[in-house]
This record gives structure tokens, C-alpha cells and sequence, in this order.
């Protein structure tokens, strides 16, 4: 199981396929996990019958031994037996982990790839000195969304606004948390035929998000206080 973006771009380029698929790759893992989970099901409940049927064969065995004899050493022996076969569930859990963290690895990498070219098209026509503030803002509205769902840009030296057009300035002063997140939604779909969750922003590691988003569109961040 690939553990980051860079490594499932690497295992899928090996094999042939390419990025704009992460879409149709991601629909057959969830049709392969919900096959999986009802396998699974099915599979509890054959080891459930076998193993009541087992204890049945065992209480009757028991039956028919104790008619016969009433040795305390075979009554002994039976009952370390007993406790060494308890049957368990097969639960697997471990491949139904690897589904969901395939999955959830396919949705960050769409997400971050996404992001990468919305940055792209809010950043080309701002000045150099205005970018690292729309990439700050950006972030702020992607991932601060449950502490402000809508963070204002009011950092802009006067005389900065000058030198830019106002719908170059509002192309990214504007944007809220719900404007963000409909944003990447709209452009996964473009990309990569892909619909994401309502709430997609809550079931995604947003620490590896912010990574994978830095490095793809090659952002480093400094230790400070970012407006």
C-alpha cells in the first residue's frame, strides 16, 4: 500500500496507467471493499455454523464419555481441550484497513492535484509580491473553515492595491471556506471525473493535505503567525 502521493504516482506509472484515472481507480476500490465487507459477511457466517455444529458434535461426544466412564483425569483432559478450540470470527480487518487507506490516499492525491492548479489560475495574473498572501489566504479558507468560515484579507498594503487590478484582488480576497471547498469539489470533477463527498474536508488527513499541496505546488512554509 502506497503511504504518501508520491509513491502511488511511482506504483501507478510502473504500471502503466496514468494520473487522470485516479477517479475510475477510486470507484472500483469502493465497489471492491463493499464486494469485500459482504464476502466477509458471508464468510462470519459459515464459521459461525461451523463452529455451533462443532460444539454440538462435542457436547454429544462428551455425553456418550461420560456414560462410559467418569474418570476425573478424561474430564480434566476434555476441558484443557476445550479452552485451547474456541473457534474466533474471521474478521480480517487488516485487508478492509488496507481498502479505506488506499482509498483515502487516492481522494488526498486528487484533491492536492486539484488544488495545485486552482492556485495556478488564482495566482498567474497577481504580482509576485501578492502571491505568498492569496496561497496564505487560500490555505486559510481550506483548512480553517471550523474556526472561520470566513477569514478576510485585510494585510494589503494601500499602496500594493495600486499596482493591481480589483478583479485580480477579489479573484482570491473574496474567497470563503465554502467558496474553497466547492472550488476543489468542482475541479476534481473536471479533472478526474470524480464526485467528492459533501463533507470531504472532514474525512481526509488534513496534515498530509497541507504537505502533499506544498509539495506539489512547491510552497515552504516558514515557522510564524500567518494572518
Amino acid at each position: 500500500i502506497p503511504f504518501d502521493g508520491q509513491q502511488l504516482t511511482d506504483v501507478l506509472h510502473r504500471s502503466g496507467i496514468n494520473m487522470r484515472y485516479l477517479g475510475y481507480v477510486a470507484e472500483r476500490l469502493v465497489v471492491k471493499k463493499e464486494k469485500h465487507l459482504v464476502d466477509l459477511e458471508e464468510l462470519i457466517k459459515e464459521n459461525e455454523a461451523k463452529a455451533e455444529k462443532k460444539r454440538e458434535e462435542e457436547k454429544e461426544k462428551e455425553k456418550e464419555e461420560k456414560e462410559a466412564t467418569n474418570s476425573e483425569d478424561k474430564k480434566e483432559d476434555k476441558e484443557e481441550a476445550e479452552e485451547e478450540e474456541v473457534p474466533t470470527k474471521a474478521t480480517y480487518q487488516l485487508t478492509l484497513a488496507n481498502y479505506s487507506t488506499l482509498h483515502r490516499i487516492i481522494i488526498q492525491e486528487m484533491i492536492s492535484r486539484s488544488v495545485k492548479h486552482i492556485l495556478r489560475n488564482l495566482t498567474k495574473s497577481l504580482p509576485s509580491y501578492l502571491i505568498s498572501t492569496a496561497i496564505a489566504h487560500f490555505h486559510n479558507c481550506l483548512f480553517g473553515g471550523a474556526i472561520n468560515p470566513t477569514p478576510k484579507v485585510d494585510f494589503i498594503d494601500e499602496i500594493y492595491k495600486n499596482f493591481c487590478s480589483k478583479s485580480d484582488l477579489e479573484s482570491f480576497t473574496k474567497l470563503t471556506h465554502d467558496d474553497v471547498i466547492k472550488l476543489v469539489s468542482k475541479e476534481v470533477f473536471s479533472r478526474f471525473r470524480y464526485k467528492l463527498s459533501s463533507n470531504w474536508i472532514n474525512t481526509i488527513q488534513l496534515p498530509q493535505l497541507f504537505r502533499e499541496i506544498a509539495f506539489k505546488y512547491g510552497i515552504q512554509w516558514k515557522s510564524q503567525n500567518y494572518p
